[in-house]
Order: C-alpha cells, then sequence, then structure tokens
C-alpha cells in the first residue's frame, strides 16, 4: 500500500528559475567583449630590418577573396603566397568591405596572417583596389589614377620606397589595368602614365595583372623603355596565369629595370584564386 501510495503520490519539486533575460544580456555581452577583446590583443606586424640585396617579389590577383568554385578562402590564399616566401608582394582586387565577400576587409587579415606591414591604394572605390605588403619598411608611398576613357571601372597604381637595408632601396609600382585586353588604346594610356611615373628610375620593379597579351602594343612600351619582363628571361613554356581552372593566357607581369639581376622566376599553382601568382628574386649586378 505505502508503495502504492508514493508510486501515486506527487511531491512538489522545486523547479529551476528560468532566467532569459540574464541569458541574453550575457550573450550579448560576449558578442561585445569578445570582438573588443581581439582588437585590444592585435597588433600590427611590425617590419624587419632588411640586409640588402637579394629580394623576392611577388604579383597576386586575389579574386576578392574566392576560389575558382566561388568559396571564400582566405586561408588557402595565405598558403600559396607564403610557399613563395617574398619579401614584398604585390596585391589586386583588395576587398576593404565589399558586400560581395561578406565586408570582409582582407588586408589586415593577410597582413597578419602573413606577419607583413601593408599599404592599400584604392581604385574602383575607397574599399576595392591595389596593395603592397612588406617584410621591411615603407621609406615613402602613394598612389594615382590611372586614365579610365570609356572603361566601365576606374583604375589606379600604388608605390612605395622599400628599405632593403644596408642602404638599399627597392621602388615598387604596383597596378591593375583596364580588364579587356583588345582595348589597346586604353591601354597604353594606362601604361604611359605608370611609365611617366616611374621616369627610369633605377632600382625598380612594375608589377601586377596587366591584362594585357605578351605581344600587345601596350607591353611594348614597357620593352621599349628598357624595362624587363621576369617570365620571358627566366620562365618556361607558356607562362599562363589566368584563368587558374583552365589556363589560357599570360596577363600578370613582373617588369624590372635592367640593373638588377633576375632569378627563381615562379608561377603558383591551385585554385585558390582565379589567377595565379607570378615571384622572382631580385638581387644587383
Amino acid at each position: 500500500g505505502l508503495c502504492a501510495l508514493g508510486a501515486t503520490l506527487k511531491l512538489p519539486i522545486e523547479e529551476p528559475i528560468h532566467t532569459p533575460g540574464r541569458l541574453a544580456i550575457g550573450i550579448a555581452l560576449a558578442l561585445v567583449i569578445l570582438p573588443i577583446s581581439a582588437f585590444i590583443t592585435w597588433r600590427a606586424p611590425q617590419p624587419v630590418t632588411g640586409s640588402g640585396w637579394p629580394l623576392r617579389v611577388m604579383s597576386y590577383n586575389l579574386h576578392q577573396g574566392f576560389d575558382t568554385d566561388g568559396i571564400l578562402g582566405m586561408e588557402a590564399l595565405a598558403q600559396t603566397i607564403e610557399r613563395e616566401q617574398p619579401d614584398v608582394v604585390a596585391f589586386q582586387e583588395i576587398s576593404r568591405g565589399w558586400y560581395i565577400n561578406g565586408s570582409l576587409d582582407m588586408l589586415p587579415w593577410l597582413s597578419q596572417r602573413l606577419g607583413m606591414p601593408y599599404i592599400f591604394g584604392p581604385a574602383a572605390d575607397p574599399a576595392w583596389g591595389n596593395a603592397i605588403l612588406s617584410r621591411y619598411p615603407i621609406a615613402d608611398y602613394g598612389s594615382g589614377i590611372l586614365p579610365q576613357d570609356y572603361g566601365p571601372m576606374e583604375r589606379g597604381y600604388l608605390w612605395a620606397k622599400i628599405d632593403a637595408g644596408n642602404g638599399q632601396e627597392l621602388l615598387v609600382i604596383a597596378t591593375h589595368l583596364h580588364s579587356v585586353e583588345v582595348d589597346h588604346d586604353i591601354h597604353i594610356h594606362q601604361v604611359s602614365t605608370v611609365l611617366d611615373f616611374w621616369a627610369g628610375r633605377p632600382a625598380a620593379v612594375i608589377l601586377g595583372d596587366l591584362n594585357s597579351w605578351p605581344n600587345s602594343p601596350e607591353m611594348g612600351l614597357f620593352r621599349e623603355a628598357g624595362l624587363l619582363d621576369a617570365f620571358a628571361e627566366l620562365g618556361t613554356g607558356e607562362g599562363y596565369t589566368w584563368p587558374a581552372y583552365d589556363l589560357f593566357e599570360r596577363i600578370d607581369y613582373i617588369w624590372y629595370t635592367p640593373d638588377f639581376h633576375a632569378s627563381d622566376f615562379a608561377i603558383t599553382t591551385g585554385t585558390a584564386s582565379d589567377h595565379l601568382g607570378i615571384a622572382v628574386t631580385l638581387g644587383r649586378h
């Protein structure tokens, strides 16, 4: 009987006190505090003191961070860059908050991940353009606008003077030309602007996604100015750099002044971007 009574008797049980308000407040505080904590502990990479030549330079169009399957993949880009171990790298199609990639600011992420300070030059708008990262101190820098003519998008160039150490300095000019290969007249105006800025200075490199074929009249302007094409000097095969999933064009270049001795030219592999990156080591004669 007692067993039956115990089985049927419902004794009052103290229910836990639910405090959804406190839980919500706790979550909200965590969402606020964690980003602030990350900001407080984040440290901008610092340049290191160089020892002079040689320097390894690289150019890479990052496709707003998307691979050839349309998937945002920043770590894959970082690993591709790391394999080349550049001292200086020029980026094209850097997004600094475009909605297309979830408003990601690619530049501080890559700077922190690679341990390289950066400078940025806007092109189409203040949130999209060119960048230069350098292990060594950036002594001076600036940017300029390229002639747009009838092109749909404003383009620009970015320059930096890199303190390589031992009194040596490298002038880096990074750019991304108009995107239609057959629009030679626009390209000629844009290349002429870049060459006018360069003005024949020694120890210089001009690099980027130039959206031009090697035998085009605009690329001929670089040769006529006395600059050397890193792939033409050192590469083998066709040297195609685009599109990464079905390569058939060479449109990315590193042009350097003839006072350099170039070596170890490389083209990256993989599909972390729709372009392949290119890199070369530069030493003085």
